[in-house]
């Protein structure tokens, strides 16, 4: 946060209970917004979309969110978004014969999804950081997998 003062940011959770376990460090810092449900959610994005130094804490916005140009500036991944396997139909997908191929392809799909939240255009730019060491793993098993202009970005 300290690298992008000024900017909005965007930090993906992936889930609610990693959220409330890093809330009590942003309690005290104003930039930082989050919702604690459905009913909360847009407000919390308008306020966000508002406040050009916002930092946005949240576990689920991978899809459907646009954050172009100044609205998202730095993007940060908690954890790689393995698919939850306490879901049924994620568990019961899994047990098809092709079902570790689809629970790798979900989880690299979700993170280039994450990744280009704040990545809109040709010439919009976003600074990206995935803190989950696992992430080396996934770069080193499947990185093949990933778009070509996806691993180029990396640093």
């Amino acid at each position: 946060m300290a690298q992008h003062v000024g900017e909005r940011m965007l930090v993906h959770t992936v889930s609610f209970r990693l959220l409330q376990r890093l809330q009590p460090a942003f309690r005290d810092d104003s930039r930082v917004l989050w919702y604690t449900g459905a009913d909360t959610r847009q407000s919390v994005l308008d306020q966000y979309r508002a406040r050009p130094d916002a930092v946005l804490v949240a576990p689920a916005l991978e899809r459907g969110l646009d954050l172009p140009d100044d609205l998202c500036r730095a993007v940060v991944v908690m954890k790689v978004p393995y698919p939850y396997l306490g879901d049924r139909q994620i568990a019961a997908r899994l047990r098809l014969p092709d079902g570790s191929a689809w629970y790798r392809d979900q989880t690299l799909r979700s993170l280039v999804q994450m990744t280009g939240r704040g990545m809109r255009h040709q010439d919009d730019y976003c600074a990206c950081y995935i803190l989950d060491s696992q992430f080396d793993t996934i770069l080193s098993r499947y990185g093949s997998l990933l778009p070509g202009w996806w691993k180029e970005a990396i640093r």
